[in-house]
Formats: C-alpha cells, sequence, structure tokens
C-alpha cells in the first residue's frame, strides 16, 4: 500500500507543480494561439501563387480552387479536392443556368 501512496502523491505533486508554472490565464493563452493562428495565415498569403485568388477564366475549361487544413497530409489533399470539386460543380451550374 505504501507503493502506491508514493506513486499517487508523486503524480498529484507533479499535476500541482505543473499546474502552478503557467502563469498564463485562459484570455492570454487564447491570445497567443490566436496570434500564432495569424502569423500562419500570413505566411501562408505570402506563400500562394497569384492564380488561386484569380483563377484563369478559358472559355476550354473550368477551374476549381480548394483548400484545407489537417495535421495528416493525405487527408488535407483529400478535402482540398473535394473543395475543388465543389468549386467546378458551383461554376458548372452557374454556366448550364445562364
Amino acid at each position: 500500500m505504501t507503493i502506491i501512496k508514493t506513486i499517487s502523491l508523486l503524480l498529484a505533486s507533479m499535476t500541482i507543480a505543473g499546474c502552478a508554472t503557467k502563469n498564463l490565464t485562459h484570455s492570454e493563452q487564447k491570445q497567443a494561439m490566436n496570434q500564432e493562428k495569424a502569423n500562419l495565415a500570413a505566411q501562408i498569403d505570402d506563400n500562394q501563387p497569384d492564380w488561386f485568388l484569380n483563377p484563369p477564366k478559358e472559355a476550354t475549361g473550368i477551374y476549381g480552387i480548394g483548400t484545407a487544413y489537417s495535421e495528416n497530409p493525405q487527408f488535407a489533399l483529400d478535402k482540398a479536392k473535394m473543395h475543388a470539386f465543389e468549386d467546378i460543380a458551383s461554376t458548372y451550374a452557374q454556366k448550364v443556368s445562364s
């Protein structure tokens, strides 16, 4: 029983120490996270190709743009393709209706 109490006491003290070292409030953590997201968005804006915001408009084809984020690169690619296909379908439906 004393080993279990010792392990429990050790885990409890580590948990308390871990919580005590965080000096940021919830709002400060949220603000830091938003700043990180803004920095990432700025990097993405700097690296995007010109055609991303202005896709080519040609009579011979329809272009769709898709983007996605995931920690799994293949899942992000699949999601981006799905968004691009939705963009193409939307464009195609507009051309057919007009």
